[in-house]
């Protein structure tokens, strides 16, 4: 046996090489639950946001897409609020034929406008002027606001 030797003696881990104790994990935790306590609310009010500009920008390329539509097809196109009401979506058409539909495009938006359907004339421009408002459930709001020219404007 080469090394028998008496002094010999196994090392026994020093505590700091173990890992954590309860006591030192149990602080851990409750600094992660005081952090995210106090992040929640804000993310919450940053996802609203985020949901109301998604439904803006969507709604904006529906119009977009239809005055493009209204130009290309040297006709009437025609975006229309299901039920009357925009929250629930919207439909375009041309001619009596549905182009797009949109159905509840995002819970909690509500989005209010004093006019129900959109019309684009074959030259681009419509008759249907006015302000389409989107509203989230934590009051950030977005407003489109349609022109004479056919384009459309957004603005917070």
């Amino acid at each position: 046996m080469e090394n028998c030797d008496s002094t010999y003696m196994p090392t026994i881990p020093s505590r700091k090489a173990r890992g954590f104790s309860l006591i030192e994990l149990m602080v851990a935790i409750a600094i992660l639950a005081i952090l995210s306590a106090i992040a929640v609310p804000g993310m919450q009010g940053y996802i609203a946001s985020s949901r109301a500009t998604s439904v803006t920008n969507e709604l904006l390329a529906t119009l977009i897409h239809a005055r493009s539509e209204a130009i290309r097809r040297n006709a009437q196109v025609t975006v229309t609020a299901k039920d009357a009401d925009w929250s629930k979506g919207w439909t375009t058409t041309t001619g009596g034929n549905t182009l797009v539909s949109r159905d509840n495009p995002s819970s909690g938006i509500s989005i209010v406008s004093d006019d129900t359907a959109i019309t684009f004339n074959a030259d681009g421009t419509t008759g249907d002027t006015g302000v389409i408002t989107l509203t989230s459930s934590y009051g950030s709001s977005k407003t489109l606001q349609i022109l004479g020219s056919g384009k459309t404007l957004i603005s917070n």
